[in-house]
């Protein structure tokens, strides 16, 4: 008997002489009922893995002709290196990139765990054009462009790059031109949408509304079909009683052989960039993600925020490499790795084992920190602090005491919820406050905790709140002082004299008002937010290009996978919650070919809740908790002291453990 090797979807395996049980020792060990035999990863980095548990458990079994030759053309990491650093690229690679190369061409699961800068996408881009081998790139939409840019940039147009985009008929008409190009690049909500054959909830009502259950061999017809009114159709029809092979037929005349999903196109290669956008393996999103690796012989993550604290983030991430890193359910992980409160065992109040975890991620990954990879020039910080007008301490009190805010002649607007209390207050420092019209769709929903936690906006499909799918509408009302903008128009003043400036804020009221304030001024901008997203690339490119445009503003939450190295300063205006943001935004102005020095100023309202969100990014704490089991934390004054001296909340040496009510009633701006 001998370990024979053969290709699975372009994947390589071994595979067993025989279906006994005792191979499931071997590491990786997967039983294929239909063959009656055992498969084994035969590739790194768990080839090593399995040829070891086969010298220790079966040492008399030899791998056959074929499989030896593929172990010995497989190499070490080194081999690979020398055969990368001989590689004539068409742009030169710093050494770090290099090695990222050798990495994934050595490893056919790999994660880059690079910080932001470090050029994680010329890494991939380099070995895709190595292998000539058709790979698709998964990538949130802001980055989607800058993709086609640069594989174009960095292949000279060798390969050709496919961006999947528009509507839902465009999109299924592009799927068709991917046989002419060699990388398809779709967003991750596009792969939710169009990634696997699905039933369209249309058709699932037909068959509820008839109360039929169709047979798998017919829902799989109807799977071959991306038209929701047309699966439907078809679906009606076989109910009225037309046979499934005239139903099939007719798919088939209409698709005409064109495929219809990303799962049918002939990628070899799949690429999650910024893997941490499928971190939550609840989301239809991650479960779609998921099925579309398991096409993919090699399958790659490109990330510099993997994980924010939480293993829970890292299960379908590694998931999405292969199974064998980790071999749990949900259900077995959540046992081994989370603790949970002893009296409902949905809440998770700890973290254990997590050196298992942390193996296994070093075991798939390489980590990279920016000033390891390249000399910048030197980067500072400076909190910029500014009081608040008469009228707004006012309003600040009000709402740390009283949980109310005079609206100007109107009935006081009151405010149920925490999470609420703490974003009027960050209103008020930037000197307006959003009023609802007519009902406030969050203030006094009973759900908004956990909305808060699943990061739920409102009125969106996951928003239980009827009314808030309804009507949204708002109106501003605005401070006739604002010190936080004219703080922001002094430093504009001192800094455009002598470069550009990014500037970054989270609510559109504040884009409105900066918006206001550069047109005054006459100074040359471009502004990213909800609307204009799409066109972020020549906006940016704009920026770095044009000398008459000298500011970019943008919201935080757009800041990711653009380089904005023209600007000197970084200004940030406001903030939001996420550790993410915060870390994507910081990066855009600070990586490679970055060659001035830079300065990040942060606006801050003294004395302000803006003091305990600055305090807590930049300790880089976790935000969610502070924003829903912790929210007599955030409107602490002392809470940055308890993050310097590591004091947890409600402990002996916690200001709130002793007079809960005095102390949060007597926080206020000073």
């Amino acid at each position: 008997m001998e370990i024979e090797f053969i290709l699975i979807n372009k994947t390589p395996v071994f595979v067993s002489p025989n279906d006994s049980p005792h191979w499931s020792r071997v590491y990786g060990a997967t039983f294929d009922k239909k063959g009656k035999r055992w498969l084994f990863p035969a590739f790194q980095p768990f080839m090593e893995k399995v040829l070891y548990d086969f010298v220790n458990v079966y040492n008399e079994i030899p791998l056959n002709e074929k499989a030896q030759k593929w172990v010995e053309d497989v190499g070490t990491y080194a081999s690979w290196r020398e055969r990368v650093d001989n590689l004539t690229l068409y742009t030169s690679s710093y050494d770090h990139q290099l090695q990222g190369t050798a990495e994934l061409l050595f490893n056919h699961r790999w994660i880059l765990q690079w910080e932001m800068g470090t050029g994680k996408s010329k890494v991939v881009i380099d070995a895709i054009n190595y292998l000539k081998t058709k790979t698709l790139v998964l990538c949130p939409l802001i980055a989607q462009d800058n993709w086609e840019a640069e594989v174009e940039k960095h292949t000279g147009g060798e390969l050709s790059t496919l961006v999947l985009k528009g509507s839902r008929q465009r999109k299924i008409k592009l799927l068709n031109e991917f046989k002419n190009h060699d990388v398809l690049v779709a967003t991750f909500d596009t792969a939710r949408v169009h990634g696997t054959p699905h039933l369209f909830p249309k058709t699932m009502k037909v068959f509820q509304q008839a109360y039929r259950v169709p047979h798998t061999a017919f829902k799989k017809i109807l799977k071959s079909i991306n038209d929701e009114k047309i699966q439907a159709q078809l679906a009606h029809d076989w109910i009225k009683g037309k046979p499934p092979r005239e139903v099939r037929d007719e798919i088939q005349h209409h698709i005409q052989g064109r495929p219809q999903w990303i799962f049918n196109l002939p990628y070899e290669n799949i690429v999650a960039d910024e893997s941490h956008r499928i971190a939550r393996i609840q989301s239809m999103r991650t479960k779609v993600c998921l099925q579309l690796s398991q096409k993919a012989s090699r399958r790659w993550a490109l990330s510099g925020t993997l994980t924010q604290g939480d293993p829970r983030h890292l299960y379908p991430q590694l998931k999405f490499l292969a199974p064998y890193i980790i071999p749990e359910d949900w259900k077995k992980f959540s046992d081994t790795f989370l603790v949970k409160s002893p009296r409902n065992d949905k809440i998770v109040i700890g973290y254990k084992n997590l050196h298992i975890l942390n193996g296994r991620v070093e075991s798939i990954s390489s980590e990279k920190k920016l000033e390891e990879c390249v000399e910048l020039p030197e980067r500072r910080f400076e909190t910029v602090y500014f009081n608040l007008s008469g009228a707004q301490k006012k309003d600040y009190n009000n709402v740390v005491s009283t949980s109310t805010i005079e609206c100007g002649g109107s009935d006081p607007l009151e405010i149920a919820n925490g999470a609420i209390k703490i974003s009027k207050l960050l209103q008020l420092c930037s000197g307006f406050v959003y009023v609802p019209v007519d009902d406030d769709t969050c203030d006094t929903c009973k759900h908004l905790r956990e909305c808060v936690g699943l990061s739920i906006k409102a009125g969106s499909p996951r928003c239980k709140k009827t009314s808030a799918k309804v009507a949204r509408d708002r109106i501003s009302l605005k401070y006739p002082d604002n010190p936080k903008l004219n703080t922001l128009k002094e430093l504009l003043q001192d800094s455009l004299n002598s470069s550009k400036v990014i500037i970054w804020a989270s609510f559109e009221q504040e884009l409105d008002d900066i918006s206001a304030l550069l047109e005054k001024q006459n100074y040359g901008y471009v502004r990213v937010d909800g609307s204009t997203t799409k066109y972020i690339k020549a906006l940016a490119d704009k920026f770095e290009t044009d000398d008459s445009c000298q500011v970019y503003l943008a919201q935080i939450s757009t800041g990711i996978a653009i380089t904005l190295n023209a600007a000197k300063y970084t200004i940030y205006y406001s903030r939001d919650w996420s550790l993410e943001n915060r870390k994507q935004s910081l990066f855009r102005n600070f990586r490679i070919g970055q060659d001035k020095k830079t300065i990040v100023y942060d606006l801050c309202a003294r004395g302000s809740i803006e003091s305990q969100q600055l305090a807590a990014l930049q300790s880089k704490a976790d935000t969610s908790k502070l924003l829903t089991s912790q929210l007599a934390c955030a409107l602490c004054n002392q809470y940055r002291k308890c993050l310097d001296e590591n004091i947890s909340p409600w402990t002996t040496h916690c200001v709130l453990s002793t007079n809960v009510s005095k102390k949060i009633a007597r926080a206020r701006t000073i």
